[in-house]
């Protein structure tokens, strides 16, 4: 395994609490910054960490946040989610 996903590994298994962001249909374009550099600031570079949380083997219809305390996972999902709700189709079990 190369250091880098090791690292990222053992950041996610340090993280106790996981928020399931949809990835919205065009993208999260600059949002995304915003949400790293918001997460940097308010929950610190080793309170956080984020990896792709696909349905069925495709990575890019959703994000895993993880975070080390539950209040900067509740104080994430205030600030950012915003009821967006992937399609049913995508959520069922196949």
């Amino acid at each position: 395994m190369a250091e880098p996903a090791r690292r990222h590994e053992t950041a996610v298994q340090s993280c106790r609490r996981r928020v399931l962001v949809a990835v919205p249909p065009g993208g999260f374009g600059p949002q995304l910054a915003v949400m790293g550099a918001w997460l940097d600031k308010n929950c610190g570079r080793t309170g956080w960490a984020s990896a792709p949380a696909g349905l069925d083997g495709v990575v890019n219809d959703a994000v895993a946040f993880y975070f080390t305390d539950e209040a900067d996972a509740r104080a994430f999902v205030d600030r950012f989610c915003c009821g967006y709700r992937a399609p049913a189709a995508m959520m069922a079990p196949r």
